[in-house]
């Protein structure tokens, strides 16, 4: 949990600060003032939450085609972190890995089950979490794991046949909405993984020369796609022109400056020492 969490919220912390003390102000549009209006000083504790999302504060972003969100991303976290704890359950009995892979498998199993055929009856959306977006996602979750477990790097010998059949199975059920509702399952998993395996030298060493901006691009990028359609108001091919590098500039400094040194703190042991 502690690895989790410093991954998750030092960077998150950030990006809520810089969006209300910077973005927001800069984006207002209301008769209020800016630091009279309430929900100012919600958003940086609801959001850290996780389960009590607040997308937008009353004035910001007012003229934007979506006005509806400052940071829209923000809404997965939540559904994220809830499968890390479902996850968790398996450090009961990490040392016995064909016990995890039959466990994961049926749970894998009973999902896609559920989500094929009965995600409809299930459907709750009253709740904190959507049961039928908490399903989906477990589905997908527990097939990477699944797949993690069995090493699936060591059945790289029929690499390039299991991401040919994935890409195969995916393409063709497009055309089939159900057999693509049913089958994306088994699918999509195989692909990502084997996409994400199948690289070359320099994709592979990316993250070694300019670190790991996955994280810091998800939370900022949308922040900055409603800051430029605030003030130039570009179409969807300028706005990705634009957007992209902003965002990459910002994920990496939030990497070298905040992310990098937070996973340090993962060599804190809460075990008192022998």
């Amino acid at each position: 949990y502690w690895k989790r969490i410093i991954r998750l919220f030092p960077a998150l912390i950030v990006v809520l600060l810089f969006t209300v003390l910077v973005i927001a102000p800069l984006c207002y549009d209301d008769p209020v003032p800016y630091w009279r209006n309430t929900e100012v000083y919600s958003y940086v504790p609801r959001n850290l939450s996780l389960y009590f999302i607040q997308y937008g504060i009353r004035g910001v972003f007012t003229t934007v085609p979506y006005n509806t969100a400052i940071n829209g991303s923000l809404w997965t976290l939540a559904y994220e972190f809830s499968l890390y704890i479902a996850l968790s359950a398996l450090f009961l009995i990490r040392s016995r890995n064909k016990v995890i892979i039959v466990l994961l498998s049926l749970v894998y199993i009973l999902l896609f089950i559920v989500n094929s055929f009965y995600a409809d009856v299930l459907t709750i959306r009253g709740s904190i979490l959507r049961s039928d977006y908490l399903l989906n996602f477990s589905c997908h979750f527990f097939a990477g794991s699944l797949l993690a477990a069995v090493r699936y790097n060591t059945l790289v010998r029929y690499h390039n046949i299991l991401l040919l059949i994935s890409a195969m199975i995916t393409i063709i059920s497009l055309f089939a909405p159900f057999h693509f509702n049913v089958l994306h399952y088994i699918s999509l998993p195989l692909l990502v993984v084997g996409v994400g395996i199948k690289c070359t030298p320099v994709i592979c060493d990316i993250s070694k020369r300019i670190g790991d901006l996955s994280y810091g691009v998800y939370i900022y990028a949308f922040v900055v796609q409603q800051t430029l359609m605030y003030f130039f108001s570009f179409n969807q091919l300028w706005l990705a022109v634009v957007s992209m590098p902003v965002s990459l500039l910002l994920a990496y400094g939030s990497w070298h400056l905040i992310e990098k040194r937070a996973l340090r703190m993962k060599r804190i042991s809460f075990y008192p020492s022998r």
